[in-house]
């Protein structure tokens, strides 16, 4: 039945379906135009978040990149001066080895001590003149600089720098006397270790060192001794402590199976005059033979405490007394410790001394030190303790310019040390930049699959919306075409 309402409903489905047509054609155009996919939070409302979200990371990564390469530039800047300052001690060393020599007039040392000091002050300069982009960088004496590597707040690097300023270059603050194991059964006179053309004499002050009172062997020589008689001298400035003297007996074992309940007897074997005596072992209990040795040497109140670790017995002396362990030789003992033989048939008589620290505000001088070589057990030359870089008159003897070669080996290992700092430092930027950089290009490939438009797929589209678009106009005009018609034949009829 052709009616009114046939013509209108096909008329307004004609313009609903061009309508979708054009919208479909508008967004392809979009789309292809922008060249992406989502163009508003209508296209893809969850796209766009995660999308806003990658783009904020890969803008801040790249960023920490650029970060990164300005550390880099930075640490070379660094490595640059740092070379310089190590060719200039090297220098300095050259001429303080010419300086040793006894030949040498007061002329030719004056001309020495002149480029010596020439040298230190271009190396205060290099420390005060260092910057990059307005940051000192060879002044900074325990402070480090923070780079923001990456897009997250803790994606940070630190760069450790120092001082390369003479006056923190060198010997400084403490002095470590070494401790070690003396043969006291060898020692003429122990005693007189530390007195007459043997003695410590600082800032030409003999240290007068008396016997600890708790040591059992060689008292006179303990750390805790030296400490004493450093502190006692009234020396301003200056002070020592006594570290712990420790030793490590090794392993234990047994020789043979024992039976439950076994004792053994380390023959003839004392600790700071303290028999250990008796140790009563079960094997099936479960605890070692270690365990129980040390036991049993704690309970001497020998002023050792006894530690089984590791494998290990440690033994340590914490205020600094000595720890003499003295054996007899004797046979049949079933204790073995891997780090000290009490079975060879030989009495033993080791002392083991701990460390002293000398701690000065100002530099002191050793003018006699300690000699392992005369019985003292330890090692302490003459020189000035501790010594900056830059000292003056060094070179104006053959002794201070032989005196002054072991500052200048610690600065030189001081700016090494700060060289490899900063060439690690390079190599872990360049390590985090190329990280940094792929991680960006990942990043940047997962959002463009979500973002981007697909040219072939928006491009069929657009051919298939614009075939749609015209099919619908078309489709419209006969619509209308045909209500025209059907007008034309009513009014011929009424006529």
């Amino acid at each position: 039945m052709l009616t009114f309402n046939s013509f209108a409903n096909s008329s307004s489905g004609a313009l609903m379906y061009l309508g979708r047509a054009q919208n479909a054609l508008s967004q392809s155009m979009e789309r292809l135009s922008s060249g992406l996919r989502i163009n508003s939070a209508a296209d893809d409302a969850a796209g766009l978040a995660i999308s806003v979200s990658m783009e904020a990371r890969i803008r801040s990564a790249r960023q920490g990149i650029r970060n990164a390469y300005d550390g880099i530039s930075l640490v070379q800047v660094a490595d640059g001066a740092l070379g310089q300052v190590s060719q200039n001690i090297q220098r300095i060393r050259e001429l303080a080895v010419q300086a040793a020599s006894d030949p040498l007039t007061d002329s030719d040392r004056q001309g020495i001590q002149a480029e010596s000091d020439q040298l230190v002050s271009d190396i205060k300069r290099i420390s005060s003149a260092t910057q990059f982009n307005g940051i000192h960088l060879l002044n900074r004496q325990g402070n480090s600089i923070t780079l923001q590597t990456g897009a997250e707040s803790t994606d940070t690097r630190q760069i450790t720098l120092g001082s390369t300023d003479p006056d923190n270059l060198g010997l400084k603050g403490s002095v470590p006397v070494n401790g070690g194991m003396v043969d006291t059964s060898s020692l003429a006179n122990p005693a007189t270790a530390f007195t007459g053309a043997n003695a410590l004499v600082i800032n030409g002050q003999p240290i007068a060192i008396q016997d600890d009172g708790v040591s059992t062997s060689f008292g006179v020589g303990s750390a805790l001794a030296i400490s004493n008689g450093i502190n006692a001298s009234g020396i301003g400035g200056l002070s020592a402590s006594a570290s712990a003297a420790s030793v490590n007996l090794g392993g234990v074992s047994y020789t043979g199976v024992p039976a439950a309940g076994a004792q053994f007897r380390p023959i003839d074997f004392s600790i700071n005059g303290a028999a250990v005596g008796g140790v009563t072992w079960d094997p099936l209990s479960g605890t070692s033979l270690g365990s129980a040795v040390a036991a049993q040497i704690n309970t001497l109140g020998a002023g050792v405490s006894a530690n089984y670790v590791g494998g290990q017995l440690l033994l340590t002396a914490p205020d600094g007394r000595n720890i003499e362990i003295a054996t007899g030789g004797g046979s049949g003992n079933l204790v073995n410790f891997g780090g000290f033989n009490i079975r060879d048939g030989s009495p033993k008589d080791k002392t083991f001394l701990g460390d002293v620290v000398l701690t000065t505000d100002t530099p002191v001088r050793i003018n006699h030190g300690i000699s392992a070589a005369a019985g003292q057990g330890r090692t302490l030359a003459s020189g000035t303790y501790p010594s900056p870089l830059s000292g003056s008159g060094v070179m104006l003897s053959a002794q201070s310019a032989r005196d002054y070669l072991q500052v200048l080996d610690a600065s030189l290992d001081q700016v090494s040390a700060l060289r490899s700092q900063v060439g690690a430092m390079e190599n872990v930027l360049g390590f985090t930049v190329a990280n940094a950089e792929n991680g960006v290009a990942n990043l940047t490939a997962s959002r463009s699959r979500i973002v981007d438009a697909d040219l072939a797929v928006e491009t069929a589209n657009l051919t298939k919306a614009q075939i749609l678009e015209q099919a619908g106009i078309a489709v419209v005009a006969q619509a209308g075409l045909n209500a025209k018609n059907l007008l034309s034949m009513l009014i011929d009829k009424a006529i």
